[in-house]
């Protein structure tokens, strides 16, 4: 989140450089020449005939990393697999919730016994072996300093150790996140830099590559008319824990990046550009339709919300990756009334180590057509979006945090909305999440993510397909909190190693809420969600657990009243109050807080 929603200062004005998105590396090349023989090969003899898809999952030190392979028979409901890596002990490979070990379902080949093992990992530890043995071993083949296997098994087992493989073919529909390590030991050891990670599409749409990036260039290259880049200026990185810069674009400046001046445009693809990812521990981008000059050095903050307003446009955590909007809808810019006519990113960065002589250029490049979609899209932000909870300890322990937006806020949709992305957002010490719809009563559906990983994925897209939201809804947004291990006590903030609790639900067609926003003690009355906090003495969870959790549907449990009660008590707002103020009579209300 933003350390200062509105007091932003560092306007600079950024000539963007194109460059073609390099295409999608072809098998035959994936390693290097002293390993690539034996690979070339088996793909010569057995790859291409038997696997219709692959990706090259690059390591951590330059140059290395494992070609994975597959195939899906619709018929049978089965995956076949092939890995190859540059090694001559072991290789896993893993399905992985956020990205890395934690709630990853994990297949291991031991080479000197040529064993294949089912297995799963909940921590950053070494992986259990699964009491149900679900892969299949086909092939498998050690040739000088690589290793290869074939494997199968169900899309999905049934298994509460496995992770069922979906249908991704639709960038609605979040990639799957893998991880893949490998090693010289004869027995699964720790893998030390032989470790890579990767987002997968094994449904792709274009082409046999299934790596997000390839499968997003492809789709950019067909759909997409132009783009432009929005980057930091080589930012020297502080010593401080904590830093807070921000960026600003005005329309012309966007227009002097490319932008066509005259043309209504849709947003139709963000993708990151990342420089320094150590330091960068989040970015945001809100766009407002104000058009106006910006004084150099300044960005003034209540003309443009009382003129153009504010909304989230896009954001980026560790382990972001590209993301397209749905055919139906894109985001507006340029000319028209309700377009983005300039942004503000706003940079987190973290620095604990002090690293020295560190400088970054990261931001996000934006890609648009004239062919505009039938919708406008929005983000509905839930929780506690703008930290009004800033300074409140989150408690001790095991503890979970349910924020409860009313269906009163809903209510000022004039139809219902398609939510077509999900994502979830907490810090460090955040362990399990997830949002809950409540229509009557009942909870509709649920979004989770069982082991929240921040390192690895600071916005964790949950893997789903679309669904709707009626007016009338109210939506449950759960956290839970881990501070065992916290030698000081942790509050919601915006510092590194401070909380958030917050969920984004992009939809269309985009409605009119001031901010996008149903949080904590915020100002719109409608739309002001409750708080209610518990202790509990275990987390909730379906991966990894025996038995599993009880269903969905289940309305017994605490908090599950439509608006709930707060046990905490309020905290001023830590945004600018004449700038909050500028927003609210941006909006007329009636009696009950209804927009009109």
């Amino acid at each position: 989140m933003m350390k200062h929603l509105f007091f932003l200062a560092g306007y600079t004005c950024l000539v963007g450089v194109s460059a073609a998105t390099a295409a999608a590396v072809p098998p035959a090349e994936y390693f290097s020449a002293d390993i690539n023989a034996p690979y070339v090969s088996w793909l010569t003899s057995r790859g291409e005939a038997n696997f219709e898809h692959s990706a090259f999952l690059s390591g951590t030190t330059e140059g290395d990393g494992v070609a994975v392979h597959w195939t899906i028979d619709d018929s049978t409901r089965t995956i076949r697999l092939a890995v190859a890596a540059p090694a001559t002990g072991w290789v896993g490979f893993g399905l992985a919730e956020a990205g890395g070990m934690k709630g990853a379902d994990i297949v291991l080949f031991e080479a000197a016994t040529n064993t294949l093992t089912d297995a799963y990992a909940i921590e950053y530890v070494a992986p259990k072996t699964d009491d149900s043995q679900d892969w299949l071993l086909i092939h498998s083949q050690t040739d000088g300093n690589i290793i290869i296997f074939e494997a199968e098994r169900l899309l999905d087992t049934g298994d509460a150790m496995d992770r069922p493989i979906g249908f991704d073919g639709e960038f609605v529909i979040p990639p799957h996140r893998v991880i893949a390590a490998w090693g010289d030991t004869p027995t699964v050891s720790y893998h030390g830099d032989n470790r890579a990670r990767s987002a997968l599409r094994f449904y792709p749409a274009h082409g046999n590559s299934g790596r997000e990036e390839d499968v997003f260039a492809e789709e950019m290259a067909q759909e997409a008319e132009g783009y432009i880049d929005l980057l930091m200026p080589d930012h020297p990185v502080s010593l401080d824990e904590t830093e807070y810069v921000d960026l600003c674009f005005s329309y012309q400046d966007l227009i002097n990046l490319g932008m066509p001046a005259d043309v209504p445009l849709h947003i139709i693809g963000f993708e990151p550009v990342i420089d320094s990812a150590r330091h960068l521990h989040h970015l945001v981008m809100f766009g407002s339709g104000y058009d106006g000059d910006l004084p150099e050095g300044s960005c003034d903050q209540t003309a443009v919300a009382f003129q153009g307003g504010l909304s989230l446009a896009w954001g980026y955590a560790p382990g972001g990756v590209p993301w397209e909007m749905p055919d139906e809808a894109g985001v507006p810019l340029g000319p028209g009334e309700d377009s983005y006519k300039m942004f503000y990113l706003n940079y987190h960065y973290d620095n604990r180590w002090q690293d020295t002589g560190i400088s970054d250029s990261s931001g996000v490049r934006i890609y648009y057509t004239t062919q505009k979609r039938k919708h406008d899209a929005g983000i509905l932000q839930l929780g506690d979006p703008i930290v009004q909870l800033a300074g409140e300890p989150i408690g001790q322990g095991l503890i979970r945090h349910d924020f409860n937006c009313p269906s009163t806020c809903s209510l000022n949709f004039k139809e219902e909305v398609t939510v077509y992305k999900e994502v979830l957002h907490m810090h460090e010490v955040g362990v399990t999440m997830f949002n809950e719809v409540i229509r009557d009563g009942e909870v509709m559906r649920r979004a989770s993510v069982d082991y929240f990983d921040f390192d690895q994925a600071g916005l964790h897209e949950v893997q789903q397909g679309t669904f709707t939201i009626k007016p009338g809804d109210s939506i449950r947004t759960s956290c839970s909190f881990n501070t065992t291990s916290s030698k000081e006590a942790i509050e919601y903030g915006y510092g590194s190693q401070d909380e958030m609790c917050v969920s984004y639900m992009h939809y269309y067609p985009k409605q009119k809420l001031p901010l996008g926003v149903c949080g904590a003690n915020w100002f719109f009355p409608a739309c002001a969600a409750t708080l209610t906090t518990e202790p509990i003495s275990e987390v909730e969870r379906v991966f990894g657990v025996i038995p599993p959790v009880p269903g969905v549907g289940d309305t017994g449990e605490a908090g599950a009243s439509d608006d709930g009660t707060s046990s905490s008590a309020p905290r001023s707002a830590q945004v600018g109050a004449l700038a909050l103020a500028v927003v609210a009579l941006s909006f007329s209300f009636t009696a009950d807080g209804t927009i009109v």
